[in-house]
């Protein structure tokens, strides 16, 4: 029998220092306009604590799922309340005093 072994790199998602590749980058791009627009010792602390926060939670995160944040992008698009329906042009009455019987 013939084993072929798959390669960990190749089923797993891609991180930075332990968190989701597009998260880190943006917090690291925040904390980095922050540090410059206020260019003075506490903007630069103040955007060196927001990132090393920023991280902690992020990997923190992606340790725990590291699809979280594409389930909870999806979860956004759901609806509140799906009608149920028998056909595709089906007319939905929502008002009872419309339903005959």
């Amino acid at each position: 029998m013939r084993q072929i072994v798959i390669h960990r790199s190749l089923n797993r998602s891609i991180d930075i220092l332990g968190g989701d590749r597009e998260l880190v980058l943006s917090a690291s791009f925040i904390a980095v306009v922050v540090a410059f627009t206020a260019f003075t010792w506490w903007g630069v602390s103040l955007a060196a604590a927001f990132w090393l926060g920023a991280v902690y939670i992020l990997r923190a995160m992606y340790k725990a799922d590291p699809h979280m944040r594409h389930v909870f992008a999806r979860h956004r698009t759901y609806k509140e309340y799906y009608p149920a329906k028998s056909a595709v042009d089906r007319v939905i009455h929502p008002d009872p005093s419309a339903w005959k019987i």
